[in-house]
């Protein structure tokens, strides 16, 4: 330790040892049983997410219905250059301008009105996103057939629901009408609206709202994605 060298040569040493262990394969082999509880945890989710939607490259025209303070525009900005933001709500719409003002090349308008009365054109959009925003409406019917309406075909209508749950809180605090969903009734909702393809999945996410007064959220709220997608026209071949 009394060497000058003795630092460097450390330093080398943990240099050396790092590299054999990224190109050594039996490293990795070694860690693979723990490496979700090690190396996969993320804070929100988000840089995955982000990283997934550039795929999907840009020029889309896409829709956030019920969007409140702007939570899931912030991940459609990635891969859409113009996104509507839809809310009953005037004052959600004002904190969801302010919060999405770091978008920046995305083109974002805020529309005032409610989701069984978009304020939207018909097929103006390419898709639109539902995010936790169904079991705030009495029915399902009339906002569907909406986003059936303002969804060019081929679009994509989404809807992010939680599942059942018993939090009997959230309806006094956060104005929810049903305790969740189930997606079997949303996925026939759609159906009857008019989409096609409709498609069920869960998500490697849960839902952690906070009652007032709480020091922490209750316990995780299961999240699932319905999907649907609009007709394209069909071509009558009998008549050519």
């Amino acid at each position: 330790e009394q060497l000058p060298e003795h630092n460097t040569d450390r330093m080398r040493l943990a240099q050396m040892l790092a590299e054999r262990r990224t190109t050594d394969p039996q490293f990795f082999d070694h860690l693979a049983g723990e490496w979700d509880k090690r190396g996969a945890a993320f804070e929100t989710g988000q840089a995955r997410q982000r990283a997934v939607c550039n795929l999907l490259g840009g020029g889309l025209v896409l829709a956030d219905l019920g969007c409140g303070t702007g939570y899931m525009a912030r991940a459609m900005g990635a891969f859409c250059s113009r996104l509507i933001c839809v809310d009953v709500s005037n004052g959600m719409l004002e904190e969801a301008q302010q919060r999405l003002s770091t978008l920046g090349r995305v083109q974002v308008e805020y529309r005032e009105g409610a989701l069984d009365a978009l304020p939207i054109e018909d097929d103006e959009l390419d898709g639109a996103v539902a995010g936790l925003v169904m079991h705030h409406l009495p029915t399902l019917n009339g906002a569907l057939r909406e986003m059936r309406r303002v969804i060019r075909p081929g679009g994509m209508a989404v809807v992010l629901e939680l599942a059942p749950h018993r939090e009997d809180w959230m309806s006094a605090e956060l104005g929810d009408r049903h305790l969740g969903l189930e997606p079997t009734e949303v996925a026939a909702a759609l159906r009857r609206a008019g989409f096609e393809d409709v498609h069920t999945e869960t998500v490697e996410d849960s839902y952690r709202p906070v009652p007032a007064g709480a020091d922490e959220a209750p316990s995780s709220l299961s999240l699932y994605i319905v999907r649907g997608r609009v007709p394209q026209p069909r071509t009558d071949l009998a008549s050519r």
